[in-house]
């Protein structure tokens, strides 16, 4: 029963964790529809271009990369480089951010654990069919640790 209860109550926090941060989204998206931005209607970036957004994200999180472990590996980014979509540019800037943050800190300790002198790139590819954009993100970080 004990059990029971911790569960409903992790569901509980979690689900108004979610609906507060909606309501900090749909409230910032409320407030800046009263402005008027080129390319922007609320929140959301109509005209926003992926690659160079990628690329600008990779440059900082290099220098970040390189200031905690004194070196850094490249970034290419290929496959679909012109496309243009509609997204809130802040949630894609996180999001990056975080997932190169960890496949940068893989490659270069797995690259210090198995003796590389040179860090592989990272590749990122931007992906597009007729209704979505895919962004997938490589390294050669020694993937997650089998725990059997």
């Amino acid at each position: 029963m004990l059990f029971i209860v911790k569960l409903l109550f992790l569901i509980f926090t979690i689900l108004c964790y979610y609906l507060l941060c909606l309501h900090v989204v749909l409230a910032e998206h409320h407030t800046a529809l009263h402005e008027q931005h080129q390319d922007y209607v609320g929140i959301v970036n109509t005209n926003l271009q992926i690659a160079p957004m990628i690329q600008t994200i990779s440059d900082h999180v290099q220098e970040i990369c390189e200031v905690n472990y004194g070196a850094c590996p490249d970034v290419t980014i290929d496959g679909h480089i012109r496309t243009v979509m509609a997204y809130i540019p802040v949630h894609i800037e996180y999001m990056m951010t975080e997932l190169l943050k960890n496949s940068m800190r893989a490659s270069v300790e797995h690259s210090q654990k198995i003796s590389r002198l040179h860090h592989p790139p990272i590749q990122v590819t931007i992906g597009r069919g007729d209704n979505e954009v895919t962004i997938r993100i490589r390294d050669q970080g020694g993937g997650v640790p089998y725990s059997g």
